[in-house]
């Protein structure tokens, strides 16, 4: 059950619809991921539940979920990464998920590493630029998918 992380859900939406833009809501909103990967090290529980917190929930309960999966590698799942970097529904999300993946490709099959790889490639272009963390965090995963 994910009620442990819901008041984490919870606090993420706030802070994103209480605040502008800007460094000081990132860093509160960073500091929610935290605790998410921490309570994922220290609590149970179910990956089905987790990833379907990313096919279905809200905002707060997809970046949760990407947290926690950071946090505990059992949790991973590589379809519901790939919807955030595909349907993400913030830069943060897509930025966190992005991240996750390039934690992952080591473990990846070579059909999930050319999925990844489109999946990338297709959003790259015109969900952000090429000044942006999120097109590293892109030509890291596109360079170590080819290794």
């Amino acid at each position: 059950m994910l009620d442990a992380a819901n008041p984490l859900a919870a606090n993420y939406r706030r802070v994103r619809e209480s605040m502008r833009s800007g460094p000081e809501r990132t860093r509160l909103q960073e500091d929610v991921l935290i605790e998410a990967r921490q309570l994922a090290k220290k609590t149970s529980f179910d990956a089905e539940e987790v990833a379907r917190w990313v096919r279905q929930g809200s905002d707060g309960q997809r970046i949760a979920a990407l947290a926690m999966m950071q946090g505990n590698a059992e949790l991973r799942d590589f379809e519901a990464v790939l919807i955030s970097i595909s349907e993400s529904r913030s830069a943060f999300e897509q930025y966190h998920a992005l991240a996750l993946a390039v934690e992952m490709i080591d473990g990846l099959s070579p059909v999930q590493r050319r999925r990844l790889v489109a999946t990338v490639k297709a959003v790259r272009n015109f969900r952000f630029r090429r000044d942006t963390e999120r097109w590293s965090l892109s030509e890291k995963i596109l360079q170590r998918s080819s290794e």
